[in-house]
């Protein structure tokens, strides 16, 4: 087979159907969208993470479940393939990326998952508005009558919802979001007669529609968080750089190409890390992984893994405590700025590889003994 069949084997080309337009009235999301669809949004999002677009829709498994597909990216430089997903959840979504990578051994796979559903913003711009209560009763059913009400409070809400919603797929997936957070629901009980005095939305008000994808390794793109400027720029500009930049403001760019200072800053924040020299052999595996390490952003930028790390320790953003490698408080103080975004579903994406090469050997030794294990190593 030639180098040009194997590197295209599994792609297919499909034309791009354009978007229905919003049930709503004109709105300032309408407007961007005028003659566009939801592959020139994705095709600048993959262009601006270093690949190729292409429209492919589905991609099968190792399992045999064949996962559905916004589009993907490929850079055959570097071997990776990064997968826009149609799952409504994160779960279904991280479950995919493995499967995928079983698959497609030669590319390593990075998933990424729209979410376009904001319900909680919604919860708490109504807590907002009674005045700190996490709870709807039937004396408030006539507010939602009011006109000015309703504008304050949902109609934002509902105007972004219909202007960025097919860039998520199907409604199918839509629905699933909308489902997810809708369950956090739940009746208010009188603590003295158990009769309910309305509905509670507080969970609902607490819940961010991007963490599990954070913990379980998966890319989110909280669309919700885009304006319409971000919206025009990524449309309206062939360079790619914009795009690079606004996505690396966003948090969104790291996930790709982890900053090797900050990516150690995290590793030694949420793992027992022994010494200098096993942060260096965890921080460079981001590479191994499909991850290729960008300039850093705390220190020098021309320092190798090694000398970075000892930055860290000479600005105290890090220190050599008794059992191993800690934060200090000035680390922890940075790691608050990024903890909660999309760039941060890459350090559970590393350390959860690291668990797995590490666990795995030892599930064999402990069920079959060492000798078998080596036996088993020298025939792969």
């Amino acid at each position: 087979m030639s180098s040009r069949r194997k590197k295209t084997k599994f792609i297919k080309k499909i034309k791009p159907k354009a978007e229905t337009a919003s049930p709503l009235a004109p709105s300032p999301f309408d407007q961007v969208f005028a003659g566009k669809n939801s592959s020139d949004f994705w095709h600048a999002f993959l262009k601006a993470v270093g690949t190729r677009p292409h429209d492919l829709k589905e991609i099968r498994g190792n399992s045999g479940v064949v996962h559905p597909l916004l589009a993907c990216g490929i850079d055959e430089g570097r071997k990776r393939l990064v997968v826009i997903s149609s799952e409504h959840d994160a779960r279904s979504a991280a479950m995919a990326q493995g499967d995928m990578q079983a698959a497609i051994g030669e590319f390593k796979v990075a998933v990424v998952r729209p979410v376009t559903i904001n319900l909680p913003l919604v919860a708490r711009t109504l807590k907002a508005v009674l005045g700190g209560r996490l709870t709807l009763g039937p004396k408030d059913v006539d507010r939602f009558k009011d006109p000015e009400f309703l504008s304050g409070v949902l109609t934002p809400f509902v105007q972004q919802t219909f202007g960025i919603i097919h860039l998520a797929g199907s409604i199918s997936t839509q629905v699933g979001q909308a489902i997810e957070q809708f369950a956090l629901l739940n009746l208010d009980e009188d603590s003295n007669t158990k009769l309910p005095n309305g509905i509670s939305f507080e969970r609902l008000a607490a819940f961010d529609p991007a963490a599990q994808d954070r913990i379980l390794g998966v890319c989110p793109v909280p669309i919700f968080d885009f304006t319409v400027e971000d919206l025009k720029t990524m449309l309206t500009t062939p360079d790619p750089g914009p795009t690079t930049n606004l996505l690396r403001g966003k948090g969104i760019s790291q996930y790709f190409f982890p900053p090797p200072d900050q990516l150690a800053l995290a590793v030694v924040e949420r793992e027992q890390v022994g010494s200098c020299s096993d942060l260096v052999q965890r921080v460079i595996h981001a590479p191994q992984v499909g991850h290729p390490l960008a300039e850093p952003e705390l220190t020098n930028t021309h320092a190798e893994v090694g000398e970075t790390i000892e930055m860290l320790l000479a600005k105290n953003l890090i220190v050599e405590g008794e059992v191993g490698l800690e934060t200090t408080p000035d680390g922890r103080s940075i790691r608050q700025t990024v903890r909660f975004k999309p760039r941060e579903g890459f350090v559970s994406k590393l350390i959860n590889q690291l668990k797995f090469e590490v666990s795995v050997p030892a599930l064999f030794k402990v069920k079959y003994g060492s000798d078998q294990v080596k036996t088993a190593e020298r025939a792969s």
